[in-house]
This record gives structure tokens, C-alpha cells and sequence, in this order.
């Protein structure tokens, strides 16, 4: 199995051709905390994810099969996850002209907590690998309102 894109998008979506339309890339974040808060951010305090679009372009020949099994986690920057994994299946379809078989991930993501500032990696898994199909770094970064009163 090949991973040909694995990204974070502003908006993602497959068109009814199978087209795969993906708008701001990002792979970084900076959350604002109200004046006063404490920084770092003390345990239990999450930040919010901006709400995205997760997208993962795969390929793979007829011979590994229709149906894969993968897994999904974000770990922190000291491998640590910070999700619980997520096990999905990926179904290929056939294609008439003997090209590898593709798959269109997209996948949106809405309330994913963080713990704080940090290097973030977001992992692609294929089935019971001992290694990530693909992974990419997002980086969060904590900054105060400044003082309302200054």
C-alpha cells in the first residue's frame, strides 16, 4: 500500500467524478487564551482543534486485496497518544484499466481536544504494520489577550 497525500485541509470534499477538491492546507495552529490564563497551560486544560478536514490518498494493486483494515492517532511530541485510536476499513474498488486501485479519504474533524502546546503527529496506520504508512506534524502554539486594561 502507497499513501500518495495525507493532510489537513480548511475544507475538503470527493466530487461525484472522484475528484478530490482541497482547500487551505495547514499544518500548524495558534489558540488565544483569555488575559489572566496561565501559561503553560496547567494539566487538564485542552485547547480546541480548529474544525478541519483530514484527507489520506492511498493506492495499492489488486494482489493485497479489496479491503484493508487501518488505524488513526495523534500522539504528542513525546509519542504519547493523545486519542484513542481509531480502527477503520478502507474498500477499493475495481477499475477496468488495470491501474493501481485508489482510495479518497476525507474525513472531517470537529472537537479534537489538545492538551497544550506541542508538535502533534497525526498517523496513518495499515493494518498491524510495526511502522505508519504516513505521518505529518502539527505544531500548537499558546498566546495571551493581552491586557485589556493596558
Amino acid at each position: 500500500m502507497k499513501l500518495n497525500c495525507f493532510l489537513l485541509a480548511e475544507f475538503a470534499a470527493i466530487t461525484k467524478e472522484m475528484k478530490v477538491v482541497i482547500a487551505g492546507t495547514f499544518d500548524m495552529m495558534t489558540a488565544t487564551v483569555p488575559f489572566g490564563t496561565e501559561l503553560p497551560l496547567p494539566p487538564g486544560h485542552a485547547i480546541a482543534m480548529t474544525p478541519c478536514y483530514l484527507v489520506a490518498i492511498t493506492e495499492c494493486s489488486i494482489s493485497a486485496g479489496l479491503r484493508h483494515q487501518m488505524r488513526f492517532r495523534i500522539v504528542n511530541g513525546s509519542g504519547v497518544p493523545i486519542v484513542q485510536e481509531t480502527a477503520f476499513e478502507i474498500l477499493y474498488e475495481m477499475n477496468q484499466d488495470g491501474r493501481p486501485l485508489r482510495n479518497n479519504l476525507v474525513i472531517h474533524l470537529s472537537g479534537v481536544a489538545l492538551p497544550g502546546a506541542d508538535d502533534y503527529v497525526f498517523e496513518l496506520w495499515h493494518a498491524d504494520d510495526k511502522t505508519p504508512l504516513g505521518e505529518f506534524t502539527f505544531s500548537v502554539s499558546v498566546t495571551a489577550r493581552p491586557d485589556p486594561s493596558a
